[in-house]
C-alpha cells in the first residue's frame, strides 16, 4: 500500500491525483519498496526559477514525499492542460541551460523507448532574469539523436573500450556547470551506490525467475490458470477503429504499436483517410467498451491520451481492456 503525504514540499497547495498513487501501487507491486525513476533527490537552492514545456507555456513543478512502502520525493509536473504526470532529471545534473525533465509512466517503462523531454526548469537571480527561448531544446535533441547513432552501431562497430567511451560522451556536451558559483538543485548519484543497484537489481530479477519457474512448470502439467495460481497478469489494451462512413471498416491496434498520442492520430489518419481521401483527424472519441462515458482526444491531448491508456490498464478482465475509437466528423 502507498502512502503519500498529502501536502507538497513544494508546488500547489493540492494531494497528488490519485491516478498517479495507482501508478505507484503498480510500481511497487511490481518491484517492492525500491523507488521509481521519479525519485527526485535534489535541495532547494536559493537561486530563482521557472519551468516551461516545449511550447513556451509556464508551468508549476511540485514534490511529493511518498511515505510508504519507503520514505523518497516524486517530482510532478503540472501541465497546462490540467493534468499532472511524474518527471525526472535527465541528465541527472543542471546544464548551462536548466534542468531537462522528462515524462515517467510505469506502462512506459515495458516498452524500449522513453518519452521525449516535455519541460525544462531555467534559473536565474531573480524570476525577471528567467527568460525562455525555444533555443534551449536544440542541446536535448542533439544528444538524443547522439545516442540513437551510438545505440544504432553494430557490435562490430563499438570500440572495445566501451566503458571509458561512455565516461566520455558527456565531455563532449560539455553541459557541467561550475558548481563553486552556484549550489545544484539536483544530485547525482555516486558510481559506487549506482553499481550496487545494479547489482541487486540483478540479484532481484534473478530472484524472480527462481520464483516463477516451479509455477511455470505446475501451470504447463495441471493448466492451472493465472487466478487459481494467483499471478497477476498485465491487462492487455487494444484500441479499435471504426469508420462512420464505411460499414464494416475496422482495425485493431494493440498498444503495444501504439504507445503515445502522436501514435494513435498517425495510425488513426491513415485509416480514416483509406475510407475517405479528404478525411481530416483532429478529434477522436474514444470510449472504453466497458463503460459509459466517451472521451474526446485532441492532437495536443497528450496528457489526456495517458489518462485514457491508464485507466484501461487498472481495469481487470480475463479478455483485452478495448477501447472503441471514433472520428469526430467536422463541417
Amino acid at each position: 500500500m502507498v502512502e503519500v503525504n498529502p501536502v507538497p514540499l513544494h508546488g500547489p497547495k493540492r494531494p497528488l491525483p490519485s491516478y498517479l498513487i495507482a501508478t505507484l501501487e503498480t510500481w511497487h507491486r511490481e518491484n517492492g519498496p525500491e523507488p521509481p525513476k521519479c525519485k527526485y533527490g535534489g535541495r532547494q537552492g536559493s537561486m530563482s526559477w521557472k519551468v516551461f514545456d516545449r511550447d513556451g507555456n509556464q508551468l508549476q513543478l511540485s514534490w511529493f514525499t511518498v511515505l510508504k512502502p519507503r520514505k523518497y520525493d516524486v517530482l510532478v509536473l503540472h501541465e497546462s492542460v490540467g493534468t499532472a504526470r511524474f518527471v525526472y532529471c535527465d541528465p541527472p545534473h543542471r546544464t548551462p541551460n536548466g534542468t531537462y525533465l522528462r515524462p515517467w509512466t510505469w506502462f512506459r517503462l515495458h516498452n524500449a523507448d522513453e518519452l521525449p523531454h516535455c519541460a525544462i526548469r531555467m534559473f536565474g537571480s531573480s524570476a525577471d532574469e528567467v527568460i525562455y527561448s525555444s533555443d534551449v531544446w536544440d542541446y536535448v535533441d542533439r544528444r538524443s539523436r547522439a545516442h540513437e547513432a551510438t545505440a544504432a552501431l553494430t557490435p562490430s562497430d563499438t570500440p572495445n573500450d566501451g566503458v571509458m567511451t561512455r565516461r566520455r560522451l558527456p565531455r563532449e556536451d560539455s553541459f557541467l556547470t561550475d558548481t563553486s558559483e552556484e549550489e545544484s538543485d539536483e544530485e547525482e548519484e555516486p558510481e559506487q551506490e549506482r553499481e550496487q543497484d545494479k547489482k541487486k537489481e540483478k540479484e532481484k530479477k534473478e530472484e524472480r525467475s527462481a520464483s516463477s519457474a516451479p509455477n511455470e512448470k505446475k501451470r504447463k502439467i495441471t493448466a492451472t490458470s493465472p487466478a487459481a495460481t494467483g499471478e497477476a497478469t498485465p491487462t492487455k489494451v487494444v484500441f479499435r477503429l471504426a469508420s462512420q462512413r464505411v460499414m464494416g471498416a475496422i482495425r485493431y491496434i494493440p498498444l503495444d504499436e501504439c504507445m503515445s498520442r502522436k501514435e494513435l492520430f498517425d495510425k488513426a489518419s491513415a485509416f480514416y483517410k483509406a475510407c475517405e481521401r479528404d478525411s481530416q483527424v483532429n478529434i477522436l472519441a474514444c470510449q472504453i467498451s466497458s463503460q459509459r462515458e466517451q472521451q474526446y482526444l485532441f492532437e495536443d491531448s497528450d496528457g489526456e491520451f495517458r489518462l485514457l491508456v491508464e485507466q484501461a490498464q487498472r481495469m481487470t478482465s480475463s479478455d483485452a481492456i478495448v477501447i472503441d475509437v471514433l472520428h469526430v466528423l467536422q463541417n
